[in-house]
């Protein structure tokens, strides 16, 4: 059994590049006083049995604005004809109850809005569903919207006022506010029923389209002459992730810094460059730094090996700047007695 050390396998050339990143400290927001308030919409005509939305939006002294309706103190002026839930969303729902007028105030930082509520006693004659035979790729949503027409010729939104329902649940789901979610692929019928009145309309779902793609490593340093490669991943619209590095287009924003072929990046220069994978026409990047290396370490860093059988080395670069690239792959690798021992990529 032989000792083989390894002072005569070598690396890269040594440069350096120190990337210096300086962070702007500021100060938290300080409290602003609010200068206006005011409900939209500023006035609500309702059927009586079914509910509306309004918000509440703060002026402050700057000139910017917020919506404060989660924040705000919801009254009603008259409860037996409109109420305002208790439940601190946004926006706040009002309830019809019976036909009258109701005036709905918002309270805020000492300053109330109101809005106007007129509940009539009209009564729903159909529904219409928007929009209409929608087709939407499996794992996105689709906001669907129930508009009634009532006998007096007014119409108004019913999403939270009707029974939504999907013929086939495994295709796709749908929220008690309307909202489609999209499951797998196929054709479902969605329908939207209040008492004796009801709308459909028919819906497809398509396979996952790609939504997303991340390419790492992220915020990658490496030494100049050494190679990186790139892992380029695509986040589908069903939540699944796949490997799309040897399919997708890759692309350098400094080719004199950093070429990219396939998923493999070159550093020719000192500098960095943004590399981009593109994939069904959505893309990802991330930014490569080119440094010069100052030393080269191997690991382990003295051997024993039995005659005939084999070790795996790696070599790691140390970087201007604190940082660190294994440059196992593109090290140029040499041993001082091939009598003794080989070393091969």
């Amino acid at each position: 059994m032989k000792a083989l050390s390894h002072r005569s396998l070598h690396s890269l050339g040594l440069m350096g590049l120190v990337t210096v990143v300086v962070l702007a400290g500021c100060s938290g927001d300080k409290a602003k006083a609010v200068k206006s308030l005011a409900i939209a919409p500023a006035s609500l005509s309702l059927a009586a049995g079914t509910s509306g939305e309004l918000e509440a939006k703060a002026t402050f002294e700057d000139g910017s604005t917020q919506s404060v309706t989660a924040e705000a103190t919801w009254t009603s002026s008259e409860a037996n004809v409109a109420t305002v839930s208790s439940e601190a969303g946004s926006p706040r729902k009002v309830n019809a109850k019976a036909k009258g007028q109701a005036k709905v105030r918002a309270t805020y930082a000492s300053i109330t809005a109101e809005a106007q509520v007129q509940v009539t006693d009209a009564t729903l004659v159909s529904l219409a569903l928007t929009p209409a035979n929608p087709s939407l790729a499996a794992g996105l949503s689709q906001q669907m919207t129930a508009t009634g027409t009532f006998t007096d010729g007014s119409t108004q939104s019913l999403n939270s006022d009707v029974t939504w329902s999907s013929s086939d649940t495994a295709v796709a789901t749908v929220s008690a506010g309307g909202q489609v979610h999209a499951v797998a692929p196929g054709h479902l019928t969605l329908k939207a029923k209040r008492g004796a009145v009801e709308a459909s309309t028919q819906v497809t779902v398509t396979p996952a389209v790609v939504t997303a793609i991340a390419v790492s490593p992220a915020d990658a340093f490496m030494a100049r002459g050494s190679t990186l490669s790139l892992l380029a991943t695509a986040t589908l619209s069903d939540g699944t992730t796949a490997d799309v590095s040897a399919e997708a287009a890759w692309s350098s924003s400094d080719t004199s810094a950093v070429t990219v072929t396939g998923r493999v990046a070159r550093g020719q220069a000192v500098g960095s460059a943004n590399l981009t994978a593109t994939f069904r026409g959505v893309s990802g990047s991330t930014q490569v730094t080119v440094a010069e290396a100052t030393a080269v370490s191997v690991t382990p860093a003295t051997s024993e090996l039995i005659t005939g059988l084999k070790k795996q080395l790696k070599a790691e670069a140390a970087l201007t700047g604190g940082h660190t690239q294994d440059v196992t792959a593109s090290a140029a690798w040499a041993s001082s007695n091939l009598d003794v021992a080989i070393v091969s990529m």
